[in-house]
């Protein structure tokens, strides 16, 4: 029978708590850069369940477990996970299932397979540019872009612009789901009473140095123990499109894209 096995040289850990859409990619890739901030992705990604069929059985979820805590920890014993809210409620639901934890609290799950964690909480004001930014990402395929010195690929992105289609109903339904997304991980810091260090993600690309410099002090990481200047590994996305769609978006009167988007629920 497989049972939890911590790593020896884990002494942090912290969970990136986030929604699609809201830098969190940007801040993790920054982070496991640095090779002292652990390795945080997303281990419980719904479609890296499926396909490693994670959910099948009590063995298979704990050797998961077992081998994300390896995969996600620097060699200074720093672990890092980022979740999505949906991916955290799964993760209690199966946990609660196949270990024996039925009686603990979430936060308690937390701390027995993430010892003492930190918690950083990402998010985005405009909650309708990141709802157009979902849309287009979902179309293009496209959801983060390594930085690089020169752009070969315009007319590649051009021809992906062309056609792109405009979908308010899509936009709504996003920007509805963030809204309630970011309301249970307030809820769930707040009621928890847990120290949580916030990044909004238009304050973090604005002032990107003091930002991530504030991130590292929170996890208590030496920054001098990090060699190599601290820089964004990712490029902005937004193109003109994005402009183009949130102008269309905001033009339609709110209350008519909201009953549209509930008689369309109802018709389908």
């Amino acid at each position: 029978m497989a049972s939890l096995a911590l790593p020896k040289n884990l002494n942090k850990s912290y969970i990136v708590c986030s929604t699609g859409r809201s830098g969190s990619t940007l801040l993790c890739k920054t982070l496991e850069k640095t090779g002292c901030c652990g390795k945080p992705q997303e281990y419980f990604h719904l479609q890296t369940m499926e396909r490693l069929q994670i959910y099948k059985d009590s063995e298979t979820f704990i050797n998961y477990c077992n081998s994300i805590l390896k995969e996600g920890l620097t060699e200074d014993g720093t672990f890092g996970i980022k979740m999505h809210w949906w991916q955290m409620y799964n993760f209690f639901k199966v946990a609660r299932k196949f270990l024996d934890v039925s009686e603990k609290t979430d936060l308690e799950i937390l701390n027995y397979i993430f010892p003492n964690p930190n918690f950083i909480y990402i998010w985005r004001r405009d909650l309708t540019q990141q709802a157009v930014s979902t849309v287009i990402a979902l179309q293009t395929k496209q959801w983060a872009k390594p930085k690089q010195k020169e752009n070969k690929n315009n007319d590649k992105a051009k021809k992906i612009n062309d056609k792109l289609k405009f979908q308010p109903l899509k936009i709504y339904r996003w920007e509805q789901g963030f809204a309630d997304q970011n309301r249970r991980w307030r809820e769930f810091l707040t009621d928890n009473n847990l120290d949580y260090r916030e990044v909004v993600y238009e304050d973090f690309v604005a002032n990107f140095d003091q930002q991530i410099t504030e991130v590292i002090d929170y996890l208590g990481v030496d920054q001098k123990t990090i060699n190599d200047k601290i820089e964004p590994p990712l490029q902005r996305q937004a193109s003109e499109i994005n402009q183009k769609f949130l102008q269309r978006y905001k033009s339609i009167p709110k209350l008519v894209t909201k009953v549209a988007y509930k008689l369309n629920q109802k018709l389908n």
